[in-house]
């Protein structure tokens, strides 16, 4: 449709907020930095309010305002687990609340459900997981974990659910019907097959992010999880009043968009001259390449590191310059290498690091790639560079 795609890397950490100032937050910022860690739990959607603040949605307490200029917090409602909040009027939103429960049962009461916020007053427009039970829109058994949130219009709100697999549209009256289905794709681990394999060995594909481009249409990305194989994560157009569409096949409703390679899309945005924001996860990627083509001695670090540490902490602690091994520094590294590339050499300076020719002129980090040289005999070992 004419729009360009640009992928960008998530760096949103449990109880911190992170802000690329260089290129995102503000043009005089002096690198990354920390806005604020007044939160109480895993954050999940990151939204701009009318009035220029940041709307967080901190899963331990509620949807939550952000002064990215001071950092000071204040909480718009109490809504645990809560996945996603929007600004709809002056002081009116609309929050998600995630799933739970047991997989093919109906999720505990207050979630799956979208909320209205109206003053502070929290009330409950719709229950998504019981739409999701009563309906099955993909016929795959009832599984709700609605993830995102778009305005279509006024009065319609759109929920990417990523348990049932679909996309949804509510009215302001609370009725909800489905617009569109992603396609099902088993992908197998590396050296398995699907669906001869026990489901552990699968990935299934499902939908995260949802966003209206200034087309009017509705754009859904899908995110491949483990294991997370490389530029396999697809990105939907889907007509406005499409209703009861399965992509990959009512090709006249839903079509396939032509875009760069994506790998596990979490989340999808329009700017205003019409650019689509693409968010991926960047540390399956890297551990995918790693795993697959490394060396072995980095292969079984890798795995062990991953097996003992949180990825997100990992990069959470690159960020702040913390000692580390070198395996928790190449995986940061190679997992924010988009982001480094794509904003100027002031931020990237801002990196701590020795400047030398062992390591990377731009942020001091270790090599991504060394070798050695030819020595001239055969029983000798060359330089290392």
């Amino acid at each position: 449709m004419g729009h360009a795609f640009r992928r960008t890397a998530p760096v949103v950490v449990a109880a911190i907020v992170l802000a690329l100032t260089a290129s995102i937050a503000s043009a005089d910022g002096p690198g990354w930095k920390t806005i604020s860690q007044d939160f109480h739990g895993l954050l999940f959607g990151l939204n701009v309010g009318q009035d220029g603040q940041l709307l967080v949605a901190d899963s331990g307490a509620g949807p939550t305002k952000l002064d990215p200029d001071s950092g000071d917090t204040s909480l718009i409602a109490s809504l645990p687990n809560v996945s996603d909040v929007i600004q709809i009027g002056r002081r009116e939103y609309v929050a998600l609340t995630g799933g739970g429960g047991e997989e093919g049962s109906p999720p505990p009461p207050g979630s799956a459900t979208l909320y209205r916020i109206k003053n502070g007053d929290v009330s409950a427009i719709a229950d998504l997981g019981k739409f999701e039970a009563d309906n099955d829109p993909d016929g795959a058994g009832v599984d709700s974990n609605p993830y995102h949130l778009a305005k279509l219009s006024r009065n319609k709100i759109l929920v990417a659910d990523a348990g049932g697999n679909d996309i949804l549209i509510v009215d302001k009256n609370g009725n909800i019907d489905w617009v569109a289905v992603l396609p099902p794709e088993n992908l197998a681990v590396p050296g398995g097959e699907c669906p001869a394999q026990p489901p552990d060995s699968c990935s299934d594909a499902v939908a995260t992010g949802v966003a209206v481009g200034p087309d009017g249409a509705i754009y859904a990305g899908e995110l491949k999880g483990v294991p997370a194989t490389p530029g396999t994560s697809r990105v939907w157009r889907i007509e406005p009043d499409a209703r009861h569409v399965t992509c990959g096949s009512d090709d006249d409703s839903c079509t396939l968009v032509e875009t760069p390679p994506f790998t596990s899309i979490v989340d999808m945005t329009f700017g205003k001259d019409g650019t689509a924001y693409v968010v991926e996860l960047v540390v399956p990627r890297v551990v995918d390449v790693s795993v697959t083509a490394g060396p072995g001695r980095l292969r079984s670090q890798v795995l062990d590191r991953l097996e003992k540490n949180d990825p997100l902490e990992i990069v959470e602690r690159w960020i702040a310059n913390d000692e580390q091994p070198l395996v928790d520094r190449f995986l940061a590294r190679a997992s924010l290498g988009p982001v480094l590339e794509a904003v100027d050499a002031t931020t990237r300076s801002a990196c701590t690091g020795p400047r030398d020719s062992r390591h990377c002129p731009d942020c001091g980090g270790p090599p991504q790639l060394s070798f050695f040289a030819a020595a001239g005999e055969d029983l000798a070992t060359g330089p290392r560079y």
